[in-house]
């Protein structure tokens, strides 16, 4: 039976080019390091209480921006997958395109999907309180599925996410997944992650075989794209991405230590 992996902003159209893209806003990075870009949290706690998914949902949420992109290139808006029978799905929606994103450090560093801002022109975020912003395109690396953001005309620091950095024994790990699926921004789903390595090259792309997908029962929806995957006890530990349709919990995330590579091949362009 052949499956076919969905991303989370249909139609997904397969990574065209390799390696990393820098935009010329890219310039603003140079001299700045891993650290300038992305905060950690080092140990992770031990015990799991009811209330942890509550707060850490409410306090990551603060975190996502709901991504409205607009741009030159016509796209059909499906917000199930087009191949899928039943009738489309009306949302009210500012753009071309929706998403999620996510931020990764006070100074406004946001991380998404590369084929979520893919030929975006306008890329408008709005936050948790609804008040909106301007975001611009700093890099993207198809081969990932990864962009890095910046928001605009920042004036004071921007609630973020402190990544995970203990990556080890992650299966059963409870996670939520927080996003604008279907244009309903800043929904929470909770899950755990169900496997860590997953190879998605067959459905995706060649280019995708060493990025090692996690895989999650977290429902990730089309508008989830790009936003982030937190675990209750460590930190955020991926970025949703994709999902195979038809299914309900065949779930995926980009792993944060992509993330880190990507990151890495930006600082040394730019440097």
């Amino acid at each position: 039976m052949l499956l076919t992996v969905s991303s989370c902003v249909s139609e997904y159209e397969a990574p065209v080019q390799e390696g990393v893209i820098l935009s010329v806003r890219s310039n603003d990075l140079k001299g700045k390091k891993l650290q300038h870009l992305l905060k950690v949290q080092d140990g992770f706690k031990e015990d799991l209480m009811l209330d942890d998914v509550s707060r850490i949902s409410s306090q990551s949420k603060k975190a996502v921006l709901n991504l409205f992109i607009s741009g030159r290139t016509k796209k059909n808006i499906h917000l199930l997958p087009s191949f899928l029978p039943g009738p489309k799905m009306k949302v009210a929606m500012k753009g071309q395109s929706l998403g999620s994103g996510f931020c990764i450090h006070p100074d406004g560093y946001i991380i998404s999907n590369e084929h979520v801002v893919r030929n975006g022109e306008v890329i408008s975020a709005v936050d948790y309180t609804g008040k909106v912003y301007e975001l611009e395109v700093l890099a993207e690396e198809p081969g990932k599925d990864l962009a890095l953001l910046k928001i605009k005309n920042l004036k004071q620091g921007f609630p973020y996410l402190k990544m995970c950095t203990i990556n080890n024994d992650l299966e059963g790990e409870v996670v939520v997944a927080i996003g604008n699926p279907y244009g309903f921004g800043h929904s929470v789903t909770m899950g755990i992650v169900s496997q860590q390595h997953r190879d998605l090259s067959k459905f995706q792309n060649e280019s995708t075989i060493n990025v090692g997908y996690l895989q999650t029962d977290a429902a990730i929806n089309p508008g989830s794209s790009g936003g982030p995957l937190v675990s209750v006890r460590r930190g955020w530990v991926g970025v949703n991405t994709a999902q195979i349709p038809s299914t309900n919990s065949l779930n995926f995330a980009v792993p944060n230590s992509a993330v880190v590579e990507f990151l890495l091949k930006v600082l040394k362009e730019v440097n």
